[in-house]
């Protein structure tokens, strides 16, 4: 019974893990257009979020995705904005690297990088340090790609490299939590039962 219990209580307890928020942190930097007026050079971070448990196999098993339920971008001197255009966060394992890419049936990337060794086995599952490299802004304005669309309007960024960083942090739900308090509570209460038997 007590084999059965702690089998119990892990299972719950992973099943909700599974469920945790996830916030993903791109920076780079690139020129581009907002709503058509142009904007020289300058430094972005992109800040998203989503569900560990909506992770889906990229094709051929190269590595995950994640859909985004919100994302926004600051760009320095501009401002911040939301994005209405459906994105999502991608790792490449095969190639250790990472990405925030276009979601839906045309996922064309739109920022990759940095690359790191730490990527190759890094599952969308767990948080990550801040990771710096080279990233590359591209295929914004790609042509039969849907656009950008912002809350102040279309966003265009130049294909072009720049020092980027990136780093992800998984936020335990309160479910998660409390499954694991509610499991160690019973499976002490247990324990004393049987040494006291």
């Amino acid at each position: 019974m007590r084999h059965h219990l702690s089998f119990a209580v892990a299972a719950l307890v992973a099943t909700g893990a599974l469920g945790d928020p996830i916030t993903f942190t791109h920076s780079g930097t690139a020129a581009g257009t907002l709503d058509n007026v142009a904007f020289p050079e300058s430094a972005f971070t992109i800040t998203a979020t989503g569900q560990t448990n909506r992770r889906i196999d990229l094709p051929f098993n190269a590595g995950w995705f994640v859909h985004h339920d919100w994302a926004q971008i600051e760009i320095d001197g501009l401002g911040t904005y939301t994005f209405t255009t459906p994105t999502r966060t991608f790792v490449n394992n095969d190639l250790a690297i990472v990405g925030f890419s276009r979601a839906g049936p045309l996922p064309f990337d739109l920022f990759n990088g940095p690359g790191n060794n730490v990527l190759a086995s890094w599952e969308m599952l767990t948080s990550i340090e801040l990771l710096t490299g080279t990233g590359h802004t591209l295929q914004w304005s790609l042509l039969g790609a849907p656009n950008i669309v912002t809350s102040a309007g279309i966003l265009r960024l130049t294909d072009s490299a720049s020092v980027a960083t990136f780093g992800a942090t998984v936020i335990p739900s309160p479910s998660t939590c409390a499954m694991l308090a509610t499991g160690s509570i019973v499976l002490c209460r247990r324990r004393r039962k049987v040494h006291s038997s």
